[in-house]
């Protein structure tokens, strides 16, 4: 005769298979609760690339929209004066509106004027700015 308390137990294997899965389906509700991580920013992130990539553009442009004589990039016209501002912005305007993307809308601000379009309320938009010796140039993107 065997001891009461000395002998082992088994748990039933019925029994293990439901505790396994009923913490796999907490696991995965709790998951779905808690969610992602959160990838939000990246949307902002490409729009300000290519307004970084569209003042890059600007500013090694040096197709002389001011005059054929001069070499300044479009970027520095655009600054230098209201007389290179209103020379270089037709010219700069179409160039951006070449390079961009189709379903990008695009404002560039200068000490002197804007070229593009009024900016959106409620978008995300994408922003990059340089400081010149004669002013700060901003550019701002977003999709239509």
């Amino acid at each position: 005769m065997t001891p009461v308390g000395t002998g082992r137990g088994q748990l039933s294997l019925s029994l293990i298979e439901a505790f396994v899965g009923a913490t796999l389906v907490v696991a995965v509700v709790t998951g779905f609760a808690i969610g992602g991580p959160d990838f939000g920013g990246t949307r902002e992130a490409q729009l300000d690339r290519y307004a970084g990539d569209a003042l890059a553009l600007l500013s090694a442009d040096d197709s002389g929209p001011a005059s054929t004589a001069d070499t300044r990039s479009t970027l520095v016209a655009l600054v230098a004066s209201e007389d290179s501002f209103e020379r270089a912005r037709e010219p700069a305007r179409r160039r951006l509106a070449t390079v961009l993307p189709a379903n990008l809308l695009f404002r560039v601000e200068t000490p002197h004027g804007s070229i593009g379009y009024p900016n959106p309320p409620g978008r995300t938009v994408g922003e990059a700015r340089r400081v010149t010796i004669d002013g700060t140039i901003t550019v701002r993107v977003w999709s239509q």
